[in-house]
Order: C-alpha cells, then sequence, then structure tokens
C-alpha cells in the first residue's frame, strides 16, 4: 500500500529564503494504520516537486532536512525533560538531508526513493502515528521569480509480517 501526502503550495523567492515546517502529525493519516496495530514501512520518499509530481533538484532547491518519526504517543514529541532526551520518542524513520543527495548524473533528488530489499521492513507497533519536520531552502539569487513548489511524502507499508530490518515502538 501507498500512503501519500502533499504540502503546499510553497513559493520561493532566491536569496537563500527557507521553508520550515516544525511538526506535523499524523502524516498521510498513517494513524489509521498503525494504531493498534502492527505494520511493516517496506519504502519512502521525502522530496520536493513541482505541481505536476515532477522532482524537483537541487539546486535550486536545498532540502535541509527531513524527518519523519512514527510515535507511539503524540504528546511525547514535545516533552522533554532532560538531557538525553528522557521521555521522548524519537525514532526517525525517514530522513533526507540535502548535503547527502546524489549529483544530477547519478539520480538527483530521486536518490530520495528508499526502498527496502524484498522481503524485509521496518516494523512499527502500535503507533499513533507519523510526525514530519523539514527545511527548505531556495538557493536562487535574490530578486528571482517566485518558484511553486511542493513537498511529497511517500510511505510504502504493508500489514505483511517482513524480516524486521529494524524495530520501532
Amino acid at each position: 500500500t501507498v500512503s501519500i501526502e502533499r504540502h503546499g503550495p510553497f513559493f520561493g523567492t532566491g536569496d537563500l529564503d527557507w521553508t520550515q515546517i516544525v511538526f506535523v502529525d499524523d502524516v498521510a493519516n498513517m494513524s489509521k494504520v498503525t494504531s493498534g496495530s502492527t505494520m511493516y514501512v517496506v519504502g519512502t520518499f521525502f522530496g520536493v516537486v513541482h505541481r505536476d509530481g515532477i522532482v524537483i533538484d537541487y539546486p535550486p532547491l536545498h532540502i535541509h532536512h527531513a524527518h519523519i518519526h512514527p510515535y507511539k504517543q503524540m504528546d511525547k514529541r514535545i516533552h522533554v525533560e532532560s538531557m538525553p532526551f528522557q521521555g521522548i520518542e524519537h525514532h526517525v524513520m525517514i530522513q533526507t538531508h540535502g548535503d547527502g543527495g546524489c549529483k544530477s548524473k547519478l539520480g538527483g533528488a530521486d536518490c530520495n526513493l528508499h526502498q527496502l530489499p524484498n522481503g524485509q521492513g521496518y516494523r512499527v507497533v502500535d503507533s499513533s502515528g507519523f510526525n514530519v519536520n523539514y527545511e527548505i531552502n531556495d538557493v536562487r539569487p535574490t530578486g528571482s521569480d517566485p518558484l511553486e513548489y511542493y513537498v511529497d511524502i511517500v510511505i510504502m507499508w504493508t500489514e505483511e509480517k517482513r524480516i524486521e530490518t529494524t524495530f520501532m515502538q
């Protein structure tokens, strides 16, 4: 099964302007799948795209970071009692960093698509959903024409048992 969520539109204007999304809860309505059950994430994609879904490479838009986390209790993510983060669940399942992307000739931003080998999966147990935070900046020169863009988040998953690549509870 593939669950997709699109954010936007956003408009970049160059001069290293930033789009910062701190927390969006229940990404792709995954709480309906994960609450009270076990599921396996078998692939993911986080990318900056045009309205028609064509991936936008870097440059012009740089994904500083994107993190997607499953949580057992959503409120745990905001109550950090002390270092080292006692009482918080912070299992990064999907992450993208612009500095870790592929060169254009090797696929560019298409490298943000991750698919596990057949039969494997990230096991998620009784999560109350996933949330996301990300930052994107427009590296074009100052005074550039506005650039409309969107963020697509894709989670490929199954309830069929898989070899556990990792366990997230």
